[in-house]
C-alpha cells in the first residue's frame, strides 16, 4: 500500500503473513495489527519491537488469556501484556471516502475485546521465538 506521498507503508512481512495465516485459521481469534522486529533505524533510532493485535471470541478469554500470559512469562520482562476494551468510535477514521484498509474504513472495526502483546528486544532470536510462540500457542486455542 502506497501512503499519499508515494511510499510504500503497511506491507505485510511474508513470515509474519504465514503466522497470521495459520492464527486466523482458528476460529475464534483475528489478528488486527502486528509488527515483527528489523535491524533497521528509523528516525526514533532503531526499532526493537514485534506486536501483535488479537480480537477474540468472548468464549475464550480466559484461555487466550493464560496463553499469552504463559509467552509473556518466558521473556524475563520484555513482554507487555494489555487488554483492550471495546471502542465506540474509530480514532483512525479519516476524512476520505475509502482508504482502503478496513482499520480507518470501518467506523466499528475497534468495537471488540482484544489483547495486545509486544515484546521490546535488540535480540533478534528472541522476536523468532516470540513469533514461534505465538504461532504455536494460539493456531488451536479452544
Amino acid at each position: 500500500m502506497l501512503d499519499y506521498n508515494g511510499s510504500e507503508f503497511w506491507n505485510i512481512d511474508n513470515e509474519l503473513a504465514n503466522v497470521q495465516i495459520k492464527i486466523n485459521q482458528n476460529e475464534n481469534l483475528q489478528t488486527l495489527y502486528s509488527k515483527r522486529f528489523e535491524m533497521k533505524t528509523d528516525s526514533f533510532g532503531v526499532s526493537r519491537t514485534s506486536y501483535l493485535k488479537i480480537a477474540y471470541r468472548k468464549l475464550i478469554k480466559e484461555i487466550l488469556y493464560n496463553s499469552l500470559k504463559e509467552i509473556q512469562e518466558s521473556f524475563d520482562d520484555e513482554v507487555i501484556l494489555e487488554a483492550k476494551l471495546p471502542q465506540k468510535e474509530n480514532p483512525n477514521t479519516r476524512d476520505v471516502k475509502t482508504f482502503g484498509i478496513a482499520c480507518i474504513d470501518d467506523a466499528e472495526y475497534f468495537n471488540i475485546h482484544s489483547f495486545k502483546i509486544e515484546l521490546e528486544s535488540y535480540e533478534i532470536i528472541s522476536h523468532e521465538e516470540f513469533w514461534r510462540l505465538l504461532e504455536t500457542k494460539l493456531a488451536d486455542l479452544k
